[in-house]
């Protein structure tokens, strides 16, 4: 987790599949989900060893934003 402190995290939305991708530009972490939902963003938080907490704040986030998805 220490290489992902202290980067902004964003999330977003795209098809409808369960695959989701992921990139690192300069501090900020890029997560694209097919799918809005917890086990999406479980999956996600063990593969990039981030905080589950963290993940599911920033997809409540996106969903005031707009995002559609369910938690």
């Amino acid at each position: 987790m220490k290489e992902m402190a202290g980067k902004n995290i964003q999330i977003a939305k795209c098809g409808s599949s369960d695959v989701s991708g992921w990139s690192i530009q300069g501090n900020t972490i890029q997560i694209e989900l097919g799918r809005l939902n917890y086990e999406s963003l479980e999956r996600t938080a063990a593969k990039l060893r981030i905080s589950l907490d963290v993940l599911i704040a920033e997809a409540i986030l996106n969903l005031f934003q707009g995002d559609q998805g369910e938690i």
